[in-house]
């Protein structure tokens, strides 16, 4: 471990990435991980994030994090713009630390994470630290995971870089209205082929009321009426609605992929459509 890091107890370090697992990406930034502060816990969040889809890896992570304890930090990296001018940052909220590029990928889990409270964020200038990099296009190994790993040991923030004011977000992840209807992302689809919708069950709630499980969604040509509590609720093969681990609305079919039956997938809209009077 780096001598001049303090001799705190090391906090878990998780990671997600659109790298996959075919490749030695990640085993190179654990690495790295390891050589800095080798008695952290470094955990995989994700890293089948489709590449390059910054709005998805957001999405996962904002709807993950709080799974872990305060404390932990976060490398995230969906990073298209890697060996440009974007910045790298750490935003710190609600007792995590979320390292990864400026663009976009930190910002909703920072603000769930904070929310209401104080979101404190500098730019990554510890090129002093860095290993010697070979090439420009890895900022995860030579870049965010040295970072990463630093904070995990116990590397105040204020020693990272300096302060920014302001830091890159996306759209927000709620449906959009139109008329007496909502138009709703797909934000995700996950290996089972369910697909999973930016309207959170509090939204579903505050807008439907107590009859809000009869809610219809309209999607692929096809209508879906009704919230489910589990997938056997609908006959095999048969697609459904239920409310997903992430506490959002997905679509499903039981014991089969709604992704392949409707063929749509994230970035598609779906409309949300009131219960049947």
């Amino acid at each position: 471990m780096d001598s001049n890091l303090p001799p705190e107890k090391p906090r878990a370090l998780a990671l997600l990435t659109d790298f996959g697992l075919a490749d030695a990406f990640v085993g190179e930034m654990k690495g790295v991980i390891h050589g800095i502060a080798p008695d952290a816990r470094v955990i995989d969040l994700a890293h089948g994030v489709r590449a390059g889809a910054v709005r998805e890896g957001a999405w996962v992570l904002s709807r993950a994090f709080d799974a872990f304890p305060p404390g932990t930090v976060f490398c995230a990296v969906v990073d298209p713009g890697v060996g440009g001018d974007r910045r790298g940052l750490v935003l710190e909220a609600g007792g995590y630390h979320f390292v990864g590029p400026d663009n976009g990928l930190l910002a909703a889990a920072a603000e769930r994470a904070a929310a209401g409270r104080e979101i404190r964020a500098v730019e990554i200038a510890l090129r002093e630290l860095d290993r010697r990099r070979r090439g420009t296009t890895f900022d995860g190994r030579d870049l965010f995971a040295p970072t990463a790993a630093r904070l995990a040991a116990g590397l105040a923030l204020a020693q990272v870089g300096p302060e920014l004011e302001d830091w890159i977000s996306l759209a927000p992840f709620r449906p959009e209205a139109v008329g007496a209807d909502w138009e709703v992302e797909i934000v995700t689809s996950d290996r089972f082929g369910n697909l999973v919708t930016v309207a959170a069950e509090a939204f579903l709630r505050e807008t439907f009321g107590e009859d809000w499980r009869g809610i219809r969604v309209r999607a692929g040509g096809r209508e879906i009426e009704g919230v489910r509590f589990a997938y056997e609720e609908a006959a095999e093969g048969d697609l459904l609605l239920s409310i997903g681990g992430g506490g959002s609305l997905e679509i499903s079919a039981n014991r089969g992929s709604a992704r392949k039956l409707l063929r749509i997938g994230p970035g598609d809209r779906v409309l949300l459509r009131p219960p049947a009077a």
